[in-house]
């Protein structure tokens, strides 16, 4: 199994808002043995050993936003979006 990922993170403040950004890609490839038991690959199936190779190239990114109404008081939103790849067999 093999990992790489980069990410980039930012605020901006303007007065009493401040916006955030959040990007991250990850690259990530893993490789499994045949197993019988889990019918891995399943040749009935049309399956090859193809299916033993995966590979993830995936983006993930995020934006937000606080605004301070008072000292004591403040709203924040964000969105999202993540990732997981799968386990080995």
């Amino acid at each position: 199994m093999d990992n790489l990922s980069a990410f980039i993170y930012d605020n901006a403040e303007f007065d009493r808002l401040t916006l955030s950004v959040g990007a991250r890609i990850d690259y990530r490839t893993q490789q499994a043995e045949p197993n019988q038991k889990l019918n891995l690959p399943d040749f009935q199936d049309g399956e090859t050993d193809d299916v033993l190779d995966q590979t993830y190239t995936e983006f993930s990114g995020s934006l937000g936003a606080n605004y301070q109404f008072t000292e004591h008081l403040a709203v924040s939103a964000n969105i999202g979006r993540g990732f997981r790849s799968s386990k080995p067999f």
